[in-house]
């Protein structure tokens, strides 16, 4: 049995639509469930097996790559001063609201309500709590706050997608400028 108890190939089903929704509607953000379906090599009645809308499927799809943006992108942040860390953060949020624009602006409602929500479960926060350990975060506010405040500068950038191509040095200074 897999996650929650779900059959190893029901396991793989649900992974196999989530990576076909990730790719489809990085091209086509109003690609339908059969479209999705399709690229997935599975039915209709499968993904909706799995999720009960599209709408489901997204906010899983958008969820899944999140969590997995966000550890990579701490664990390259690690080891780096923070005002570098700080940086490299706010470079790769802009090129992720580049990347993924057209992404962004069909799934943005998505987005904003599943970042509202995800908020207590922040990797950031433990990231700024080490590096408050080690003497780097200045800031008087707290690490919970400062988590918040970081993911909705984040947010804001990303959501303006493609229009964020300057941004990434005015998000560096702003997220030092708080932090540091």
């Amino acid at each position: 049995m897999g996650r929650g108890g779900r059959r190893a190939d029901g396991e793989r089903n649900r992974d196999a639509i989530l990576e076909a929704a990730t790719a489809l509607l990085a091209e086509a953000p109003d690609a339908s469930v059969t479209d999705v379906a399709r690229a997935a090599g599975v039915t209709r009645a499968t993904v909706y097996r799995h999720f009960e809308s599209r709408d489901a499927l997204l906010d899983q799809m958008l969820l899944a790559n999140a969590a997995a943006t966000v550890v990579t992108l701490l664990e390259a942040m690690e080891e780096l001063p923070l005002a570098e860390a700080l940086d490299l953060m706010a470079g790769q949020v802009v090129a992720l609201a580049q990347d993924n624009a057209r992404l962004v602006a069909a799934t943005s409602r998505r987005i904003q309500e599943l970042a509202h929500a995800s908020l207590a479960a922040e990797p950031l926060v433990e990231f700024l709590a080490r590096r408050r350990a080690r003497g780097e975060v200045l800031s008087e506010l707290g690490d919970a706050w400062l988590g918040t405040c970081i993911r909705v500068l984040c947010l804001a950038v990303v959501l303006e997608g493609a229009a964020a191509g300057g941004r990434a040095d005015e998000l560096g200074r702003t997220l030092r400028t708080l932090v540091c």
